[in-house]
């Protein structure tokens, strides 16, 4: 009797320690999906958080965004990739930005934290991953790679998450990085033919964004 009785209370102990590792570390006040789409809220982002720099051969776009809005436009994203989720959180740490996600491990709330590292790959954004956990229980980054990488607008490269992938070869990102809780993107745009003109425009335009009027201003 007395041997069932305590292995009873390891069980009930070691369930108890699992419960508390998953659970969330971080509380995030959020419920439910935003009420806007990723693409017009990436949109009115980027229309207002942008400075023009002209030289003789190019043009150099210089975003600023703040810890908001990427907390708004990567939490909106993450509701239309990932099934399930109850809310989302970004935020900026001085080099990297930690994504919280909370969602259930069955009937066990649990929360997702991902720490990403903006970096320029290959002339192109990415997301290196840092590091990952479940709660307090550290995790392969792989198990939410694998994730990330069935969703067909991102994809996922030997720890990087490869952001906007097919872009124009007139277009050249230069610089990303987080500094002072603003993220900054450093865009060169050099256009040579009428060619690169059509496809900056078929990438820029359904976004409302066109060079004319960013020059005008």
């Amino acid at each position: 009797m007395k041997k069932y009785i305590i292995i009873c209370t390891s069980l009930l102990v070691l369930i108890a320690l699992f419960i508390f590792l998953i659970s969330p570390i971080k509380e995030i006040d959020k419920k439910g999906a935003p009420n806007v789409t990723f693409d017009s809220l990436l949109t009115d982002v980027i229309e207002n958080e942008y400075s023009v720099k002209l030289s003789q051969t190019s043009l150099q776009l210089n975003y600023r965004f703040s810890e908001q809005n990427i907390d708004k436009l990567v939490t909106t994203h993450i509701h239309t990739i990932v099934d399930e989720v109850s809310s989302a959180e970004v935020v900026f740490t001085p080099k990297s930005m930690l994504v919280y996600t909370n969602k259930n491990l069955g009937f066990l709330p649990t929360q997702y934290v991902m720490e990403l590292e903006p970096v320029i790959l290959n002339d192109r954004i990415a997301l290196q991953v840092i590091n990952s956990k479940m709660g307090r229980i550290p995790i392969p980054s792989s198990f939410l790679l694998s994730n990330i990488e069935k969703n067909p607008t991102l994809k996922v490269d030997k720890g990087y998450i490869i952001l906007f992938e097919n872009v124009p070869n007139a277009l050249t990102f230069e610089k990303i990085e987080i500094e002072d809780e603003i993220l900054t993107v450093v865009i060169n745009v050099q256009i040579t033919s009428i060619v690169d003109m059509m496809e900056l425009g078929a990438v820029l335009l359904p976004y409302g964004i066109n060079l004319l009027d960013m020059l005008k201003n």
